[in-house]
Formats: structure tokens, C-alpha cells, sequence
């Protein structure tokens, strides 16, 4: 896995827009190195993070290559990672070679950004599709296990930071964030072994079905599963769903936490699991299986 950055600064750059202190003169002076751009950084060739205004800037003078990016993370709504208008450049007349849909996640203050700057959220003719997520999402990209965790940023939204995993290398993209809450790391250490080490599936597909997505990873022992639904076309769903699960062990009990419903692994994959139906379009829902003593 390579991680190239292009962007290390923080929201007023460095050295900063409207600063002339003798710290900020004498990175001008001597630029090279001491200039620094907000923040952005690639991993691989495909998987971006951030959006931040100096986009073409990254891309005229050090090589960014965003013919090669297929997804787009962003970690947060601020300015300086989210310049959504960019966006608008994907489609016909902007762009004539582009191949395929740019997948673009972030959370809800992200998908208000591009709804307020008129981007929308994206479809076949402007040439990228919004997928909205929050804190303990975990979801495939392009062959990668990103889970998404609660950064301690901003109070007006949740912030978001990635552990990013692929070919038995892994990452965890932790920018614009502080120390790691309490409640995070229990999550994290609950949860994250189940992601990164555990058996996924993928239950459904929107490629498919045309209104949601559910992929499930099952820890090693199966005494663990974790469900991750995201409702991607509300309005599509006219009837209740009933998900079939897999890689539970027949005869273990396991306990859901979206009900407290107690049944045995055979249960909740031949019977299935009843989805919740969800209120907007991306919106998505956690759910997890746990072992009961018997």
C-alpha cells in the first residue's frame, strides 16, 4: 500500500492566507518544502481523500492523476477538506475521457455541502454517485475494508477518520482529529478485529436490487458478526426486506442488537433478518450479532 500526500496544512495554509508573522515570511522566502498546501492525500492510485481547493493545484504541479482515482473519501464538511465544486468538472462538456462513476462517501454535512453548491449527489451524467456514511461504517471500496470512526474535531458535525486495510497492509488515516474518545476506542476495539480480520460477505448489492447495499463481516471464531446496511434509494423500497445471512455457525445463539431478538445462526440465515426501514436515501444502520451463552 503507498500513501502519497499533497496536502499537510491546516484550514489557512501554510504559511497562513492573511499572516505576515516572521514565521510566515520566512516560509515564503524560502518556499520549496516550507510551502505547504491544505490538506489531501492519495493511497494507491485510486483511492482519494479530501477535496480541498488546491485540487488542480495538486494535480498541475506535483502529478496528481485523477484520471486514476475511482473513490473519493471525505473525513469531513470544513473547507479545507471539501471543495465539492470540483465535482461539477467530471461530466460532459468539462471532462470528454472519463470512464466510470467516481464513488464518493462522506457524511451528511458533506452530502449538504453538495446539495447547497448545486453539485447534487451525482448519477450517470455527472459521472460520480454520493454515498452517505457515519461513525462505524464499515464498507468495501475498490478490494479495500475502509472503517469509518468518530473523529473529535467539530461539535456541528461527525467527522469522520478511516482505518483503510487491502493485501494484508492497512492504514489509519487519523487527520483533523483528536485523542480518540472513550467510546471510540471501546468500539474500536470491540469491533475493528471483526473488520479487519474477520470473513466478509456481501448480502446485497444496489447494483442489483436498485435500493440498497448490505455487506456483513463474521469474526474468525463466529462468536461476532456485524452488519452493515445502508439504504441507498429510500424511496425504492416499497415492501419490507428480508435479509439472508451468512457464515453464522448453525447451532450457536446469537443475540441482535437491533431487537434483542435471540436466534440460532441457522435462524437468522435461512429465516433472515427483518431490515428497519430508514428515513432518507444513504441513510445506514449497524447492526451486530453476538454469541450467547448456552
Amino acid at each position: 500500500m503507498k500513501i502519497t500526500y499533497y496536502g499537510t496544512a491546516a484550514g489557512e495554509a501554510w504559511p497562513g492566507v492573511f499572516c505576515r508573522c516572521e514565521l510566515c515570511e520566512k516560509a515564503r522566502a524560502l518556499g520549496g518544502k516550507n510551502i505547504r498546501t491544505r490538506s489531501q492525500a492519495l493511497v494507491n492510485d485510486d483511492l482519494l481523500l479530501d477535496l480541498p481547493p488546491e485540487n488542480h493545484m495538486h494535480s498541475l504541479l506535483y502529478g496528481l492523476d485523477l484520471s486514476k482515482v475511482e473513490a473519493l473519501l471525505f473525513t469531513h464538511s470544513h473547507s479545507d477538506h471539501c471543495y465539492p465544486e470540483d465535482l461539477e468538472f467530471l461530466r460532459e462538456p468539462y471532462s470528454h475521457t472519463r470512464k466510470g462513476l467516481l464513488e464518493v462517501y462522506g457524511n451528511t454535512a458533506v452530502e449538504r455541502r453538495l446539495l447547497e453548491t448545486g453539485v447534487s449527489l451525482g448519477g450517470e451524467k455527472e459521472r460520480f454517485r454520493f454515498h452517505r456514511i457515519q461513525p462505524n461504517d464499515a464498507f468495501p471500496v475498490l478490494g479495500y475494508r475502509v472503517l469509518a470512526l468518530r473523529a473529535t474535531h467539530t461539535k456541528t458535525e461527525d467527522g469522520l477518520f478511516y482505518h483503510i486495510e487491502k493485501d494484508g497492509k492497512s492504514l489509519l488515516y487519523a487527520h483533523d482529529t483528536g485523542a480518540m474518545s472513550e467510546e471510540n476506542l471501546e468500539e474500536y476495539r470491540k469491533y475493528g478485529p471483526v473488520f479487519h480480520n474477520g470473513d466478509y460477505y456481501r448480502l446485497a448489492s444496489f447494483a442489483e436490487n436498485h435500493a440498497y447495499d448490505a455487506i456483513m463481516a463474521v469474526s474468525k471464531d463466529k462468536r461476532v458478526a456485524v452488519i452493515d446496511y445502508v439504504e441507498v434509494e429510500s424511496r425504492a423500497r416499497s415492501r419490507a426486506v428480508r435479509l439472508e445471512l451468512a457464515g453464522l455457525r448453525e447451532t450457536t445463539l446469537y443475540r441482535s442488537s437491533l431487537t434483542g431478538e435471540v436466534r440460532s445462526g441457522a435462524g437468522w440465515m435461512y429465516a433472515g433478518m427483518l431490515l428497519p426501514r430508514l428515513e432518507w436515501d444513504y441513510s445506514s444502520a449497524l447492526i451486530v450479532l453476538e454469541a450467547v451463552a448456552q
